[in-house]
């Protein structure tokens, strides 16, 4: 009997180690990917969050800074017909044109401005150029003009395209 406590005896730290081995393998190994997963997904979530704060402060620069003005008055918002038409005056009147007629139609994101005008074609150039470097988002659709009659103003009918923004996505932002 004595032989066989022995015999178990000499067992006994294998199976004590073979134990341990299995209660790590079965229990903490387990636990140990979990918590390791976890820790990958929050450093995940904090560089996300860095990205977010990041980008929210770049928004606060251009938002406090001139930038965004400009680009409301290249791309407006609204339709803002009152204003455009006092553009496309200030502009004739500085070319030295004479502003006969002005007309609007709206469509969506739209405006199409059919415009006389009536002066030299140096100052029609000016103009053009005028328009050109306006902030306002502008495209000349159509240009006609009728040849002067004796030491007279050349007629000019301009079709031009204003285009305005629905407003939604930059409100969305800011909110």
């Amino acid at each position: 009997m004595e032989l066989n406590f022995l015999k178990i005896k000499k067992f006994i730290p294998a199976l004590l180690i073979l134990g341990f081995i299995l209660i790590i393998f079965y229990l903490v190994s387990p636990t140990y990917n979990k918590v390791k997963n976890l820790r990958s997904l929050v450093k995940t979530k904090r560089e996300v969050l860095q990205n977010q704060e990041k980008q929210q402060q770049l928004f606060q620069e251009l938002k406090q800074s001139k930038e965004l003005e400009k680009l409301d008055q290249i791309l407006p918002d609204n339709p803002e017909i009152p204003e455009l038409m006092i553009q496309l005056e200030t502009m004739a009147s500085q070319n030295n044109l004479i502003l006969k007629s002005i007309n609007f139609t709206e469509s969506q994101n739209e405006i199409t401005s059919q415009i006389a005008l009536a002066g030299s074609y140096n100052a029609l150039k000016n103009y053009l150029k005028a328009l050109e470097n306006n902030l306002r988002l502008m495209d000349i659709v159509n240009l006609n003009f009728q040849a002067p009659k004796e030491n007279s103003f050349y007629n000019f009918n301009l079709t031009i395209k204003s285009y305005y923004g629905s407003g939604q996505e930059t409100k969305n932002i800011a909110d």
